[in-house]
């Protein structure tokens, strides 16, 4: 039989007419919402170029046969790998399962090619009980994007869940400005740049600003700005925001802080907002998490600096131990104030809880530990808040 409501559709047909983009760089096919770390969520324009741009993560030559994307389809990644699917023809998988078995088994089942999942995620596949009993030998390329990599979660992803088959790749990208730099490869046999996102990619520019408006030189951080004719039409309903975005050569500001080493590959440390102020001195809260997350009884952390009348912030270390452990406040402040310079040591103590607070895409929530610690009691502080984050992730 024939539908009625199809019919009524092919029969007015005459009455519609083919919409014509006039420009591709400012029409607005898609608009995705950011993941509030900072704030209100932000509605981010993509343009039609950004789009079709953002499917330039695999060339032909080397499209995956077969692609997991273990992150929220509404995130940037899972929009750019979806799209890269159909121009190199893969299999794609698309997963929201939460518990990292379920992964690990589709892994094993489908017996997939490459993998991407978020960086919030690399530690519980590291400590996942049951890791060993998955085959995981058909993967040929994993990578990760997101957040910071940590030097110590990265090698020991390659190590545990890769079992030292192949160099964990990743990519850097952001829903405002498209793919930048890639370095997803997982060559062994290549110079080892754990940490780094790789080289900038064709049609990208990346410019390294400090606080004075002045370039870096390569392995100083400071502030990264972009232009790409992939870069977004602008905020959805923030002409304020928009206007302040642009500098007048077009770099878009990205918020994100990072460096470049002699060789030209790209280290991201987060987000400008987040680095730690010691008396004027800034330094990333990755230089103190990656120490920290080295410890045998630790699985989990985030730094964020703590308000300080004089010394502007001090750093505080919010810990999540290992099952079984119960490593104390001053073992964590030896352990890492014996390894690092005056400026960094843990001034702002040490808080435990059972997880940390993360946006569903995996992301730490920064602002809400800030928040506590800019309350906190300077004297008699209890450093046991597990009613902080409740169980379940926001």
């Amino acid at each position: 039989t024939q539908d009625s409501t199809f019919m009524s559709i092919t029969n007015c047909k005459k009455e519609f007419q083919k919409y014509q983009v006039k420009d591709v760089r400012t029409h607005v096919p898609l608009i995705l919402f950011s993941s509030g770390t900072t704030g209100v969520p932000k509605g981010i324009q993509m343009s039609d170029i950004g789009l079709q741009l953002s499917g330039s993560l695999f060339s032909e030559a080397k499209g995956p046969e077969s692609l997991l994307v273990a992150t929220p389809l509404f995130w940037y990644s899972a929009i750019a790998t979806f799209i890269s699917s159909i121009f190199t023809h893969c299999l794609l998988y698309l997963s929201d399962f939460k518990d990292v078995k379920e992964n690990l088994k589709l892994i094993e089942k489908k017996k997939v090619e490459t993998w991407f999942t978020g960086t919030g995620s690399m530690s519980l596949y590291i400590n996942e009980p049951s890791l060993k009993l998955y085959d995981l030998t058909s993967l040929k390329q994993v990578f990760v994007g997101g957040e910071v990599v940590l030097g110590s979660v990265f090698k020991e992803f390659e190590t545990k869940v890769l079992g030292g088959r192949m160099r964990l790749g990743t990519a850097y990208g952001s829903t405002e400005c498209g793919v930048m730099t890639a370095n997803i490869e997982g060559d062994l046999e290549g110079d080892d740049r754990s940490g780094s996102c790789g080289k900038v990619i064709p049609g990208v520019e990346i410019k390294i600003l400090d606080d004075e408006g002045h370039l870096v030189s390569p392995g100083t951080i400071g502030e990264l700005w972009i232009k790409t004719i992939a870069v977004t039409p602008g905020y959805w309903g923030r002409p304020d925001l928009n206007s302040s975005m642009f500098d007048t050569d077009g770099f878009f500001r990205i918020g994100d802080a990072g460096y470049f080493d002699p060789e030209g590959n790209l280290y991201l440390r987060g987000r400008v907002c987040d680095l730690i102020n010691f008396r004027g001195h800034k330094f990333s809260p990755s230089e103190l998490e990656d120490l920290i997350i080295s410890h045998p009884s630790v699985m989990d952390v985030a730094v964020v600096g703590k308000p300080h009348s004089c010394d502007i912030q001090h750093a505080t270390a919010f810990v999540v131990r290992k099952p079984g452990y119960n490593v104390s406040e001053k073992d964590i402040m030896d352990f890492v104030n014996g390894k690092v310079d005056e400026t960094k040591k843990l001034r702002g103590g040490v808080r435990f809880l059972d997880t940390l607070p993360r946006t569903i895409i995996g992301k730490v929530v920064r602002q809400k530990l800030r928040d506590y610690v800019s309350t906190d009691s300077l004297s008699n502080v209890d450093t046991e808040h597990p009613s902080l984050v409740p169980n379940n992730r926001i």
